[in-house]
């Protein structure tokens, strides 16, 4: 049972770590770097952004020795797609379309299938 909370704790840290990153970037920042035509802006919730994803990496790296990478990576990446979908939505008011949806929904049905007993 611990295991699989670990699993919803690293899709939330994962899943913030992005929404965090994507806030940041419209955030003031409190560093700005310019290597060439690009440039990058470092602002607080980015900073919490990066430390979500260090710490769902480390998550994953636990999680991968105690399940079979057949059932860990297609679970977890579809539920991650899926939710961060949702909340660029939410938060971001991205588009919202027919073929999102189906998709997400067959995304969210592999997933179901995946966890079917035998």
């Amino acid at each position: 049972m611990v295991n699989y909370i670990l699993i919803g704790v690293y899709m939330v840290l994962t899943v913030s770590g992005v929404i965090l990153f994507k806030l940041g970037v419209e955030k003031e920042p409190l560093v700005s770097i310019s290597i060439g035509m690009s440039s990058f802006k470092i602002s607080f919730i980015s900073i919490l952004g990066l430390l979500s994803y260090v710490c769902s990496f480390l998550m994953y790296m636990f999680l991968i020795s105690k399940f079979d990478l057949t059932y860990i990576v297609p679970v977890t990446t579809g539920v991650i797609s899926v939710a961060t979908f949702i909340l660029a939505v939410l938060i971001f008011k991205e588009t919202l379309t027919l073929s999102k949806i189906a998709g997400s929904i067959l995304i969210l049905l592999g997933v179901a299938i995946i966890n079917f007993k035998k």
